[in-house]
């Protein structure tokens, strides 16, 4: 998942992609776990993205996706080359696989449209939508919310996530005053 957020962060990707981005991979690992089709989650997340632009109509080329994945896996940059259509080509494979795992079902759940609205509604900082970004994230792939998810309980799970930014900046605070101390 970690290359997934990196590619996020250089792509610039709004918070909306972003999240449907990550809830498509998610889906995806989960079925990977029943099946025998294996594809390297590099290629699940790069065409995550793509198909996550492609719904939420963030405007990202396929090209800017691959050289993204690309230069995080090997810290150079890629030419336009027989390795690049290679490359291209996966991830469009792995776009139809994605496709057929998610059932072409594309929409993003109430949860992320929720977090979004919520945001957008409390006009959050962007420092503190990033946090809260990671933390909902992880709590999705830990699957720590699954019964808050089944009663609706989506202002719960915000809530926390809100909560757990507010606790690591107090944390960071009292770790600068002690440093400083010291």
């Amino acid at each position: 998942m970690n290359i997934l957020v990196e590619a996020i962060e250089m792509l610039e990707l709004d918070l909306q992609t972003s999240a449907t981005a990550i809830l498509y991979t998610y889906r995806y690992q989960k079925f990977q776990t029943k099946e025998e089709i294996k594809v390297p989650l590099n290629l699940i997340s790069a065409a995550a993205i793509f198909l996550a632009c492609k719904q939420t109509g963030s405007k990202r080329k396929l090209r800017d996706i691959v050289n993204v994945f690309y230069y995080i896996v090997s810290n150079q940059l890629l030419e336009i080359d027989e390795l690049f259509w290679k490359l291209r080509d996966s991830v469009v494979y792995a776009e139809y696989l994605l496709l057929r795992v998610l059932g072409f079902d594309l929409l993003p759940d109430d949860l992320i449209r929720e977090f979004v609205y919520t945001i957008e509604r409390k006009r959050i900082e962007r420092t503190k939508v990033q946090m809260m970004h990671y933390y909902l994230t992880k709590l999705i792939v830990l699957q720590d919310i699954s019964e808050l998810r089944l009663k609706k309980d989506y202002n719960t799970i915000i809530d926390t996530c809100l909560y757990l930014v507010h606790e690591r900046e107090q944390n960071d605070k009292i770790l600068k005053l002690v440093s400083q101390i010291q």
